[in-house]
């Protein structure tokens, strides 16, 4: 017996250990479970990286939905520690009323079905915000959900890679020879991920942190910088001296990560070459797979030189210990060197170019003249012809026309199909501050920038007077904001949820951080639940039903009608009668009549493509192609004054457009009666070469 015992009683004493290690391990969540749903919320972020950027609704939506619930348990149940910042309070009141009028634009805007979905993406970047700075995480709290975003990212560009090299045909994964994989716009593609690089380079860089975590931080910051490159974006290659300038001015021991950013950019130098002769090669003829074969190997080795050069780092780091002192005279010495080298490259580079106002005003003027955006054989730096010029003269115009509320938000294409002078056919302005000019007004441009300088007061004092890691981390967060906003300027990055909502959580994440003048003494706060009272309760669940109210329709009428895509050929009247029941769950919008017309014209039902279109010129009058497409029917089924009207109306919608002037000049010269189906597939076909999605908004 005694013998038995003794032999039972080391089993016990490990299962005692690995229990009390397991309790350890979650006593964290017990004293701050507003961990958990931080957490979730970027698990949530980085599905949506992976699904298209979150552009399409079916994408976005149920993730909305899902963080409204967040919002609305955490609001309920968790904690908070300390009382919330008054710059926290006045940000998130103003970005609400942003939503709030994006709301009301709907009554004013042509196309109010687009409305709704642009006031239903605003009302998710509240939610996001309010999710990550209405809870105050501790420094190693806030470290981890930073981390797990930059990781996160990276652990996808890492899967990404791999499935692209070992495909037959790599292709697919790329446009005019830019990675373009998992979001579909490449220039989106590349800003997600350089989404991820900082918060890795904070990791990278932390004393705090695990070594082996640190080391595969810094490979990580290696392998985005990579995949940044393959995408070629010349945004992201104007936006970079900004962003670097900002990251020196912004972020908390800055010499550690001005390090680290030299030790990615030694690193690029082995794979630079192979990763930019993609595109060129691609663009010659040549076949993708060696030459995606050959970057990938020289991406991969670099970033695996680069993990083991963090990890070495690391642990050298925790044997050296230096006094402040030493430790500032060291930052403030390299910083100057890096500043140094710098300027030294921007004079080298300015002489070997040539006179660098000359080729400035070029620049303006071939960005002004607009034209080809492939940028030639060398894209970076090449010709910068693009036609953004002519997008943002169209948006001032439509400020100029509704200077005090703006055309409604997310109602651009039809202005600029009408005023434009370019071919394409963009739903977006390529710029967030004329998007909300144009679309909202000066109120809404007052409401959102007061926002955004509420917030950034409160994540820059974070960044500045809080110190160790909680700083860094508030520094880092702000530059993932900071990142979108400044290469957002030039394209349109808030239509790509996976793009805002990181900017928006690591915004409000910095600002939770940010030190009360009084009452944030060191000495704590009683946790308690952030609403209490029944009428406070009332009015949380009340919003929350609003908000479902605005999020859930407009996703169910998707599901429709993404359903009756998938069964109309094998099940025609299922796809109409869900086609019926999307217009239902959707009043404003024009989708569901325009696909039971397309199906309609594939069944060679024309009577009932005609309804269908009638009914969406009703829902969106300004509808340029539905217009064009009645006007085909109305000659099709022998109304020819009909087809005239709706011809002309066409036409001036979309004066630019080819097929609708073909269309014209043979019903106007020949009297030739026109076929619907047919201009559908002159249409379809032409989205097809220019890449899907990209003749309406840019994409692919």
């Amino acid at each position: 017996m005694a013998t038995g015992l003794l032999q039972l009683s080391p089993p016990r004493r490990l299962n005692r250990q690995r229990l009390a290690r397991a309790r350890a391990a979650i006593e964290p969540l017990h004293t701050s479970p507003a961990v958990i749903p931080a957490l979730l919320a970027i698990a949530l972020i980085l599905i949506l990286g992976g699904s298209e950027g979150g552009f399409s609704p079916r994408s976005w939506y149920p993730v909305a939905i899902l963080l409204l619930a967040l919002l609305t348990v955490a609001a309920l149940t968790v904690p908070a520690r300390r009382p919330i910042a008054r710059s926290v309070l006045v940000a998130l009141a103003l970005l609400a009323g942003y939503a709030a009028w994006s709301y009301l634009s709907i009554t004013w805007a042509d196309n109010q079905g687009e409305a709704w979905d642009g006031a239903n993406r605003s009302v998710m970047y509240v939610i996001v915000f309010a999710l990550f700075a209405l809870w105050r995480l501790s420094r190693w709290e806030v470290a981890t959900v930073v981390g797990f975003l930059g990781l996160g990212i990276a652990a996808l560009g890492l899967f990404v890679l791999l499935r692209a090299d070992a495909s037959a045909d790599a292709l697919p994964y790329f446009l005019d020879g830019r990675l373009t994989d998992p979001v579909g716009y490449v220039n989106a593609n590349v800003a997600f991920w350089f989404t991820g690089f900082f918060p890795c380079l904070l990791i990278a860089t932390r004393r705090e942190v695990n070594p082996v975590v640190r080391g595969l931080a810094l490979g990580g910051a290696e392998l985005l910088v990579g995949l940044t490159l393959m995408g070629q974006s010349r945004g992201w290659l104007f936006s970079l001296p900004v962003i670097l300038v900002l990251f020196l001015v912004v972020v908390p021991g800055r010499a550690r990560g001005a390090l680290a950013i030299l030790v990615v950019a030694a690193g690029a130098v082995l794979w630079l070459g192979p990763v930019l002769d993609i595109r060129e090669g691609i663009r010659a003829g040549d076949a993708p797979e060696p030459l995606l074969d050959e970057a990938t190997d020289a991406l991969l080795l670099t970033t695996w030189i680069s993990t083991l050069i963090g990890l070495a780092v690391a642990f050298a780091d925790r044997r050296v210990r230096l006094s402040e002192r030493r430790s500032r005279r060291i930052s403030a010495a390299f910083v100057a060197a890096v500043a140094a080298v710098a300027i030294s490259g921007a004079t080298v580079a300015a002489v070997s170019l040539g006179d660098p106002l000359t080729r400035v005003a070029t620049a303006w003027d071939q960005f002004k003249a607009g034209g080809d955006e492939s940028g030639g054989d060398d894209r970076l730096s090449g010709a910068v012809g693009t036609n953004r010029y002519d997008f943002w003269l169209v948006a001032w115009s439509q400020f100029e026309q509704h200077p005090l509320t703006g055309a409604g938000i997310d109602n651009f294409q039809q202005d600029y199909l009408a005023r434009g002078s370019s071919t394409e056919r963009p739903r977006h302005t390529h710029s967030l501050e004329l998007k909300v000019i144009s679309q909202t007004g000066l109120v809404g441009a007052v409401l959102l920038v007061g926002a955004f300088a509420a917030a950034l007061f409160a994540a820059l004092r974070a960044a500045w007077r809080r110190e160790g890691l909680a700083g860094a981390t508030a520094g880092i967060a702000t530059m993932v904001f900071l990142y979108w906003f400044v290469h957002g300027s030039v394209d349109w990055f808030w239509e790509f949820p996976a793009l805002g909502a990181a900017a928006f959580a690591m915004l409000g994440l910095a600002a939770s951080l940010t030190p009360e003048r009084q009452r944030d003494t060191g000495q704590g706060t009683a946790a308690r639940r952030l609403v209490r009272r029944p009428l406070a309760i009332g009015a949380v669940l009340i919003g929350t039903l609003v908000g479902g109210a605005g999020l859930v329709p407009p996703w169910l009428a998707q599901r429709h009608v993404d359903r009756a895509l998938e069964v109309w050929p094998t099940g025609a009247q299922e796809a109409f009668d869900r086609l019926d029941q999307a217009a239902s769950l959707n009043p404003l919008s024009s989708q569901p009549a325009v696909t039971a017309a397309a199906i309609a014209l594939q069944l060679n039902r024309p009577y009932t493509a005609d309804a269908s279109y009638r009914f969406a010129l009703a829902r969106n009058p300004r509808s340029a192609f539905a217009t064009l497409e009645a006007g085909a029917l109305a000659s099709q089924l022998g109304r020819p004054r009909d087809a005239r009207r709706l011809l002309e109306r066409a036409g001036a919608l979309n004066p630019r457009d080819e097929i609708t002037q073909a269309a014209l000049r043979r019903h106007g010269r020949d009297g030739k009666v026109l076929d619907a189906a047919e201009i559908y597939e002159e249409a379809l076909e032409r989205s097809r070469q220019v890449g899907g999605a990209g003749a309406t908004g840019g994409r692919r």
